[in-house]
């Protein structure tokens, strides 16, 4: 008797691990929506470029809100991305590994996942890419007014920099 309830009550708790499926569907959601509002960017920064050919408008202006909305746009598909290998990590650890990327060779490899450290690595390196952007994002509006605003976005710079390094070595060393 008590085996059957054991059996039972493991079968319920794996099939538990299906629930991730619902995290997976609104990963992919989210960033088909990302990917909607990176377009919707860029397409504010081609407005704003073909409207300097039609309007009278400040060049430095145009441009200034031209590059912030491409930017913008990088953004939205790097956060696209943090949420598809997110949704794809999902289900490659709880509910079935994805046999069409397992077939398709090399390519996919960014997208299979192996263990929850993989995972984790993967969508911490967006994220740093992601947090790159938005500095970017910020200095370009940034005035800089004396020695010390030029030192601190010079220091913002070489920590980027720093950052984007370290992602890049740690990489390459996980392979």
């Amino acid at each position: 008797m008590l085996k059957k309830i054991e059996s039972v009550f493991e079968s319920a708790l794996w099939g538990a691990r299906l629930i991730m499926v619902v995290a997976v569907i609104t990963s992919v959601l989210s960033a088909v929506l990302m990917i909607v509002l990176g377009v919707i960017s860029f397409w504010e920064a081609s407005g704003e470029v073909l409207g300097y050919f039609t309007l009278e408008v400040d060049a430095t202006k145009l441009r200034k809100h031209a590059i912030v909305n491409v930017i913008a746009s990088v953004d939205s598909f790097l956060i696209a991305t943090v949420l598809l290998i997110l949704g794809f990590g999902l289900y490659e650890l709880f509910v079935s590994k994805i046999d069409p990327a397992e077939r398709s060779g090399q390519t996919a490899n960014l997208l299979i996942v192996r263990d929850l450290t993989q995972l984790e690595a993967r969508i911490a390196s967006v994220i740093i890419m992601v947090l790159v952007v938005a500095f970017l994002k910020q200095a370009m509006g940034l005035t800089v007014d004396g020695v010390v605003g030029l030192l601190g976005l010079a220091g913002g710079i070489v920590l980027c920099a720093g950052a984007l390094f370290l992602v890049h070595r740690l990489g390459r060393e996980d392979k």
